[in-house]
């Protein structure tokens, strides 16, 4: 699967609340903890074997040839780990806890996905899931256990096969999230033994049930013989047609790194479906701002005439709005006059954003929508407002608005320019215009017609051109224009 299609697939479910997260090995390596291979090698060494491939019979094996072996083997563990010592959390267990999903469950022995999702509650034994949970928190499940338990790890061969009867409500509950949610399996490679729980699991789910899933796999190291090479790639190519035979689509990454990208994009696809009004009027000439207000230009007529006309057409659509300036809340306060003309007013389709400042209020002050007061500088502002949303339309706008450009695009928002209205928007519209055919939103290319119309002179066909593409970035399906209501005679 493409990851484009992934993250817009795979964001459609947590939308829908029906997204999990299963998080292996490969993520933390970035930070220096060992692959399953790295940490099974050296037993291999003592027992005097050549290479095996399966690491879980390996660790059987030494439980079973050594004296005292499964002492040997927890410390073994504990050992290698404690040597890393005390990273911090890889850039991909920030962005997982950034996502709005509620349950996430890992394989790994490392802290790392709990230190990262502060508000969860994390279940190691078995025995914690007979408790009461307190609601509303996130949960992990560490369904292998902990390096600080390490005598109840899941190691062997032994532990593998006993598990559905060593952590049956583990092993159950597992099972119905399968049935139930979409999972994202994350830090796995083909070689990596707890795949093989994919597997099990697979084979476990009849056709007439099956729900889709994804899997961000790495692609075979080129590090041995090419004949070894084909061979991996080989196997490979077969696990992944079993996978997608049964509703996991496969994502392939040739290094761990490119997860941070994919994982960037899925958090600001999975923002809440809003979009930032962004600039001001043009240029740099400043007026006398009244107490209290912020500093801004004065905004030409024609400007506001198509922030208008933006914001009526967004009262057509099911598109919500967030401004932290005057020339963003023309917008949201034209669409929610228009929505309250017609008794669909609604207060959370529009959000200006405002500075803490203990002072009298000023202009914008409209009494529409909702208003949040955040931070004191316009950095914080800008931070706060980026953060809860989608997208970023852009109108006019001068060095303010190119901040906001670059920390949107930083973030992977997608942004849109209203290049008709001058400034900085007119100068992003040039650029991405130059670059359209590998320009992308909402997951899908750009309308080379639509986006044109961004220029237009005619009022209507920017506003419909705005309100078409904001909707495409939100990852909405764009609704069709209103059938008019003939009022009785």
């Amino acid at each position: 699967m493409e990851h484009k299609d992934f993250i817009s697939r795979f964001g459609q479910y947590v939308d829908a609340r029906e997204a999990t997260v299963l998080v292996g090995a490969g993520l933390s390596q970035s930070v220096g903890f060992p692959d399953w291979f790295t940490l099974i090698e050296p037993l291999r060494a003592e027992l005097g074997i050549d290479r095996i491939e399966d690491l879980p019979q390996l660790a059987q094996y030494f439980v079973d040839n050594v004296a005292d072996g499964r002492r040997r083997l927890n410390q073994h563990l504990v050992e290698t780990f404690a040597a890393v010592g005390d990273p911090a959390p890889a850039r991909a267990h920030s962005l997982l806890a950034e996502l709005p999903i509620s349950e996430f469950w890992t394989t790994n022995y490392d802290e790392l996905l709990e230190r990262s999702i502060l508000d969860a509650t994390t279940f190691v034994k078995d025995s914690d899931l007979a408790g009461l949970v307190e609601p509303g928190l996130r949960r992990i499940y560490k369904m292998h256990g902990t390096v600080n338990v390490s005598d109840e790890c899941v190691l062997t061969r032994d532990d593998y096969e006993r598990y559905p009867t060593t952590h049956p409500r583990f092993w159950q509950l597992l099972q119905a999230q399968f049935l139930t949610q979409s999972f994202l399996f994350l830090g796995f490679g083909f070689s990596d033994p707890n795949l093989e729980l994919v597997f099990k699991l697979v084979r476990l789910i009849t056709p007439d049930i099956k729900r889709e899933h994804f899997a961000v796999m790495k692609q075979v190291d080129e590090t041995e013989t090419p004949e070894k090479t084909a061979e991996r790639a080989r196997l490979l190519e077969m696990q992944v047609k079993e996978l997608e035979r049964v509703g996991v689509n496969v994502v392939m990454v040739e290094r761990y790194e490119e997860i941070d990208e994919i994982l960037g994009k899925l958090v600001a696809r999975c923002r809440p479906p809003q979009v930032m009004i962004s600039g001001s009027a043009p240029g740099d000439v400043k007026r006398t701002a009244a107490p209290g207000a912020y500093p801004t230009a004065e905004i030409p007529e024609g400007t506001r005439a198509i922030a208008t006309a933006i914001g009526e057409r967004f009262a057509q659509t099911g598109i919500a709005a967030v401004a932290a300036g005057e020339l963003g809340a023309v917008v949201g306060y034209e669409m929610m006059r228009k929505l309250d003309a017609r008794g669909a007013y609604d207060s959370g389709r529009f959000t200006l954003v405002r500075r803490q400042r203990d002072e009298e209020l000023g202009p914008p002050n409209t009494r529409f929508g909702r208003v949040v007061f955040t931070g004191g500088s316009p950095v914080v502002l800008r931070s706060v407002a980026l953060g809860e949303v989608r997208a970023l339309l852009v109108l006019g706008g001068g060095d303010g608005t190119q901040h906001e450009i670059d920390q949107a695009a930083e973030v992977g928002l997608g942004v849109i320019p209203v290049g008709c209205t001058g400034g900085t928007a007119e100068t992003w519209w040039l650029r991405m215009q130059q670059d359209l055919g590998n320009q992308v939103l909402g997951g899908r290319p750009i309308d080379p017609v639509v986006f044109a119309d961004l220029m237009s002179e005619a009022i209507d066909k920017v506003a419909e051109a705005a309100a078409r593409l904001v909707a495409q970035a939100l990852f909405f399906d764009y609704p069709p224009m209103p059938t008019p209501v003939t009022a009785p005679a």
